[in-house]
């Protein structure tokens, strides 16, 4: 006999076992076509609506009074706070139930059959997922970001000449004055600070969006999955609370204990609040780059520790 074994029984080598560019592309691209089929754009109506009613509709500032100290300042900051509040949770709420019915969906349409007998690996197969569900929410972030600047220039524009007008018909307006209205209203009002409260709410959404992945990788049904994720963006907005409770009234544990406790409650419960700068740039406070750059770094691990979980857990998944 031969010792050679023969050829039949020889494993053919899987083919494709690298990340192809090209695949990621179409498995995004599809992704973000099915998940636009669910209608998902009646998020944007109704956040325009919000921005409508918050825009126009507020009282007038006190007529005859100071406007910077007793109404501009103060409608500015309100439709600033509304407006990014608005789009922090409809991002996280598209990111939860857009990307929980990707699995399902695809499972009921026997497409994920059809992708992973080309064959696609599931690693790839679940970053293609991700892509397109991030893909849908920077074009939704930036279509809400694009009507929530136009509203605010616009506001703020008319609050600025509404107050110059009121100095000048009191015969009180200088240069000085002037430039103190404008100063006051472009701190409050439209600039680039405001986007760092929008580049927190994106790193949030798709947070959430590769934890809810995560967790429809082994939840039985869709509704558990979106439940679960409000669950968890409930207690990632009060994460740093729950560990101040723990430490203090639970433990009085040593700093190691508590830096071991931290690090494991940041990675099973996303600390969301990390990427939360709405509040300071309401006030006006500008937030510093390098803080920027921090938010981004942790969001990137988050996706990373998330996606390499999903493809454990997918992996060995029964089909």
């Amino acid at each position: 006999m031969s010792d050679r074994m023969p050829s039949a029984a020889i494993a053919p080598l899987r083919p494709f076992s690298r990340v192809s560019p090209l695949r990621l592309w179409a498995l995004a691209a599809h992704t973000f076509t099915q998940i636009l089929r669910m209608k998902t754009l009646y998020f944007l109506i109704v956040f325009a609506l919000i921005l409508i009613v918050f825009g126009y509709v507020m009282p007038p500032p006190p007529a005859g009074s100071d406007l910077s100290s007793f109404g501009g300042e103060q409608e500015l900051r309100l439709l600033k706070s509304v407006s990014l509040g608005a789009m922090s949770w409809f991002t996280a709420i598209l990111a939860i139930a857009g990307t929980a019915m990707l699995l399902p969906r695809d499972v009921d349409d026997r497409t994920l059959y059809t992708i992973l007998c080309k064959p696609v690996p599931r690693f790839e197969y679940l970053l293609g997922k991700l892509g397109g569900v991030i893909l849908l929410l920077a074009l939704s972030l930036l279509v809400m970001d694009l009507a929530c600047c136009a509203v605010l220039h616009l506001k703020q524009s008319s609050l600025a000449a509404q107050e110059i007008r009121f100095w000048e018909n009191r015969g009180e307006l200088t240069p000085e004055r002037t430039t103190q209205i404008n100063d006051l209203y472009h701190r409050y009002g439209l600039n680039w600070n405001f986007q760092s409260a929008v580049l927190g709410v994106f790193l949030q959404a798709i947070v959430l969006a590769a934890l809810s992945l995560l967790i429809s990788t082994f939840a039985t049904s869709t509704l558990f999955t979106i439940m679960a994720g409000l669950a968890l963006l409930i207690i990632g907005q009060g994460q740093e609370l729950a560990r101040d409770y723990i430490f203090k009234d639970l433990l009085g544990t040593t700093a190691t204990a508590q830096h071991i406790i931290a690090v494991t409650l940041a990675l099973l419960l996303p600390d969301l609040r990390q990427f939360n700068v709405i509040d300071e740039v309401v006030a006006g406070t500008t937030i510093p780059a390098w803080f920027l750059w921090r938010m981004t770094g942790i969001a990137i691990l988050y996706l990373a520790f998330y996606q390499i979980l999903s493809w454990f857990v997918f992996s060995d998944k029964e089909l």
